[in-house]
């Protein structure tokens, strides 16, 4: 692939993670995962044409993702209990 054609492919990804930033900024169920898609496939292209430290940028940022996600399903998790466990609007 040629600079011009890597330039356009890195040029694509980053217009889909543009497009998926603006789309509804609630996590709908497949947004999180959508975005680390987008994210690896750019992080994959980056290593194959040795751009290391921008490809270690996605794939952190696909990490932060996934532990942003980890994390609001263990607070839902979390609260669902504490309500279960003290009833709906009881004051605690």
């Amino acid at each position: 692939m040629g600079k011009d054609g890597e330039d356009g492919a890195y040029g694509l990804h980053h217009q889909a993670l543009l497009q998926h930033q603006l789309l509804s900024p609630i996590p709908e169920p497949g947004y999180d995962w959508q975005e680390m898609d987008i994210r690896s496939r750019l992080g994959r292209a980056y290593v194959a044409t040795g751009r290391i430290g921008e490809a270690r940028g996605q794939f952190q940022a696909v990490v932060a993702v996934h532990r942003a996600r980890a994390d609001r399903a263990a607070t839902a998790t979390a609260t669902a209990g504490i309500t279960r466990a003290t009833g709906p609007g009881d004051g605690r």
